[in-house]
């Protein structure tokens, strides 16, 4: 894998954790505290709610589409 000159100096400088916060908000997930294992445990734990309730809610438009089509 290659890895730009630009990101290694950031992971040098600031650290992992604080790169994977940054990235983390700008794709706008939860990211606050995961320097910690527990803070990074309620951020992975906040990601699967939010796909569970966004699966829920795909399942729930496709069920009533079926429903609406008489199939």
């Amino acid at each position: 894998m290659k890895v730009s000159n630009n990101l290694r100096s950031a992971l040098r400088y600031e650290g992992y954790a604080k790169v994977a916060t940054q990235v983390l908000r700008d794709q706008n997930e939860y990211a606050d505290g995961i320097d910690t294992v527990a803070g990074a445990m309620k951020s992975i734990s906040v990601k699967f709610a939010a796909n569970r309730e966004n699966e829920r809610i795909i399942a729930d438009g496709l069920n009533s589409l079926v429903r609406v089509r008489g199939m």
